[in-house]
């Protein structure tokens, strides 16, 4: 499997606000884990629309 670089998390980042910040979700978690290590662990926004 390839490696995760700073860059993908980077763009990952990015794509994860952005669906945040159109309103897709009201707020959300991104865990990833490559050979049971986790590389990214991402969680933004609200329990429940305003």
């Amino acid at each position: 499997m390839p490696e995760l670089t700073d860059s993908d998390r980077q763009q990952l980042r990015a794509e994860f606000d952005r669906q945040l910040e159109a309103g897709l979700h009201h707020g959300a978690q991104l865990a990833v884990y490559v050979d049971g290590d986790r590389v990214v662990d991402f969680a933004g926004g609200t329990t429940a629309p305003d």
